[in-house]
């Protein structure tokens, strides 16, 4: 008895350092995009997603300019709310954010801490947005949320062939990414 439990103890703690070292070797590679509403006011929630469209049509986040991009990003948030006459500004910057898991049609991140280019818009008590701007996922088929191939190739290059067959969803690795799910 004493040597079944000692299986199940080892058995778990295995599972609990794999759930997480996979997810942290994956939010290495991953930078997300959270924009937070001024409140959940209609007018606050299309402002949300106007900056939205607007970052991701302009701003190109990679590893090594995010130092650059992010005064850069804030001070271009905050001239299209000025522009636009809305009664608030915004604040940008990079930290570590808590995500839940995020599926699109081919693919699920699984949840936790991810760097993220943070906006908040005024007092950022609204619903938020977000989607993962390097590599650049932000731009998947509105249809049907599948990420396009370039995406899909580029994930494949950055990721271990482990940590990419983990987060696209096959019908074999389902029950692996519920592991890290679960043991997360």
């Amino acid at each position: 008895m004493k040597r079944l439990l000692l299986a199940v103890f080892l058995c778990f703690g295995c599972m609990v350092c794999y759930a997480g070292g996979m997810q942290e070797s994956i939010s290495e590679n991953v930078t997300r995009l959270h924009i937070v509403a001024n409140s959940n006011s209609q007018y606050d929630q299309q402002i949300k997603l106007d900056v939205r469209d607007n970052i991701i049509s302009s701003v190109e986040i990679n590893k090594d300019n995010m130092n650059d991009v992010l005064p850069e990003t804030e001070k271009k948030v905050n001239e299209y709310l000025e522009k636009n006459n809305v009664p608030y500004r915004a604040t940008v910057e990079y930290k570590d954010t808590y995500f839940p898991t995020k599926t699109y049609a081919n693919l699920s991140l699984p949840k936790g801490k991810y760097k993220a280019v943070n906006v908040k818009l005024g007092k950022a008590m609204g619903e938020n947005w977000w989607c993962v701007m390097f590599p650049p996922l932000c731009f998947t088929d509105g249809a049907t949320g599948k990420i396009d191939n370039e995406g899909t190739q580029y994930l494949k290059k950055i990721l271990s062939e482990d940590e990419y067959r983990l987060i696209s969803l096959n019908d074999d690795m389902k029950f692996k990414f519920k592991i890290i799910e679960i043991f997360k």
